[in-house]
């Protein structure tokens, strides 16, 4: 297994370290206080209004009247949320920093190759479908460039983020029966391990060419650890099903484990399809990382897995005082992990820092402006000092985009 005393000794035994990693960062978030964070900036009302006349204009196409925006279709609706979510996360995160814009001009170049791909690759796909696989995208260019490497899509990249939407969204799926999920995992598990396993229908058959992909990029007999992270991410995902139903009592520290091991193997499987291997070093910052994302991913997905029963952190929080809690200790978790980013270029460390940081955080706020019944006016308005815009004026923002309304 990894050393933790020699962080640049090349990782052998990924199961030993995932485990010591989990156990490293629920740690870590259970010991972070529950207090008011300290924001990297601070916002007067004059600047919020000027901020929001500038990101009207950075949406693409602006913000459509309600009549235009009704008449989507809701595939349409659900692409036009991305792109206003991906707006205003880059209209915080492009500041003056010269190595920041670059970054996300490529990956503007990257999304657009990727788009033309997908629907290459499955036509059936669906534009949600294609902007989920895009967020792990966006991670993965995220390692590239934390490692000082070329901005880009790589085979691997493409087909380990577009497998999202055939497991993630297949597993979750409410019309999947308990043993159809069973016999997909079960297939998926022999196929990751490299063990004959044949493709029962036309979607496992998509999924194995996907992984078919990887597997010619990075033959498993030269790079092991990749597809040993493969299986690392599967398990994960199998151990996060476990937690679809439960409610909120038990072992709070076994439930968060599952929820740190499948957000830190999801980013550690993207950091082993950039380069083929990683140190300890580096593997513990990609697993925090992770961590910290899928954190931030179910804040934001409150509303929905409370309607899908589905267990997280923020579900078995509900509301009110535990919720508010919860959420600064997220803040202060997202500052943690971006202090800690350390990479082989100190001269984008700093970059990386504040894009991690600040990105995490508006995250955060886009969360609480739409589920702002949740929690009290004090807190919304100590978050609020922290935002480039007002959180009331997010809130309209992702109605609108969604529903055509204000008053939704």
């Amino acid at each position: 297994m990894a050393d933790p005393l020699n962080p640049a000794q090349p990782v052998d035994d990924l199961a030993a370290s995932v485990r010591l990693l989990t156990t490293k960062y629920l740690s870590q978030w259970l010991g972070t206080p529950a207090s008011h964070p300290v924001f990297p900036r601070l916002y007067t009302p004059a600047q919020q209004a000027k901020r929001e006349v500038e990101f009207d204009s950075a949406i693409p196409g602006g913000i459509l009247p309600d009549e235009h925006v009704r008449r989507l279709s809701p595939e349409e609706r659900a692409v036009l949320r991305s792109r206003a979510k991906s707006a205003v996360i880059r209209l915080l995160a492009s500041t003056a920093d010269p190595l920041v814009r670059p970054f996300f001009d490529e990956c503007d170049g990257v999304a657009e190759e990727f788009v033309i791909l997908a629907e290459k690759f499955d036509p059936s796909l669906s534009r949600p479908d294609i902007h989920q696989a895009l967020r792990n995208q966006w991670v993965f260019n995220s390692i590239q460039f934390f490692l000082s490497l070329p901005v880009s899509l790589s085979p691997s990249s493409f087909a380990y983020s577009l497998l999202y939407p055939y497991t993630d969204n297949r597993l979750d799926a409410l019309g999947q029966t308990a043993g159809a999920k069973e016999s997909f995992l079960h297939w998926l598990s022999l196929r990751l391990q490299g063990l004959p396993a044949v493709a029962p229908d036309p979607h496992a058959r998509k999924v194995s060419w996907l992984l078919r992909m990887i597997a010619e990029e990075y033959p498993r007999s030269r790079f092991p650890l990749v597809h040993e992270s493969l299986v690392s991410i599967h398990r994960a995902q199998e151990n996060s099903l476990l937690l679809h139903g439960v409610p909120g009592s038990g072992d709070e520290s076994c439930l968060l484990a599952r929820t740190i091991e499948k957000g830190g193997t999801s980013v550690l499987a993207d950091g082993f399809l950039v380069g083929g291997a990683l140190d300890w070093a580096t593997m513990d910052q990609l697993f925090g990382y992770g961590v910290l994302l899928q954190l931030v991913d179910d804040l934001q997905d409150l509303r929905e897995d409370t309607a899908a029963s589905h267990s997280t952190p923020f579900v078995r929080a509900g509301e009110g005082p535990v919720l508010e809690d919860l959420t600064k200790r997220l803040l202060r978790f997202a500052s943690a992990v971006a202090s800690s980013i350390k990479g082989p270029d100190p001269g984008r460390d700093q970059s990386m820092r504040s894009l991690v940081e600040r990105s995490c955080i508006l995250q955060i706020q886009l969360s609480v402006a739409k589920d702002d019944g949740r929690f009290s006016s004090s807190f919304r308005q100590a978050l609020e000092a922290g935002a480039p815009v007002r959180l009331s004026y997010m809130k309209e923002m992702q109605q609108r985009v969604t529903t055509g309304s204000r008053d939704a």
